[in-house]
């Protein structure tokens, strides 16, 4: 988890700040289907905490919805019973803050 954690820090630093940009879109084209550099400059890059907590209200809804449409039939408790943040939470303390 913890170099999961420096991953998205990375990744935020090159799209959120520009800091090392060229280097981890130079990852991603080895790595992923999206080849040429330069669309990474023309496309807006989805949001990843770097914390690495999971965006608890967008995943609320999606259970809500899947329990609704019955894809889900499993305890109702919610998904607050069902994340376990302790890895995250080890993570950053080893870490330290985000800056």
């Amino acid at each position: 988890m913890i170099g999961y954690v420096k991953g998205e820090r990375d990744y935020n630093d090159a799209f959120a700040k520009g800091k090392n940009k060229s280097e981890i879109v130079s990852m991603l084209t080895k790595h992923v289907s999206l080849k040429d550099p330069a669309l990474y400059d023309k496309m807006r890059m989805p949001y990843l905490n770097p914390d690495g907590k999971m965006n608890m209200d967008s995943l609320k809804m999606d259970f809500d919805y899947f329990v609704q449409m019955g894809y889900y039939t499993g305890s109702t408790k919610g998904v607050d019973s069902i994340v376990d943040n302790q890895f995250t939470d080890y993570a950053v303390q080893q870490l330290g803050a985000y800056q």
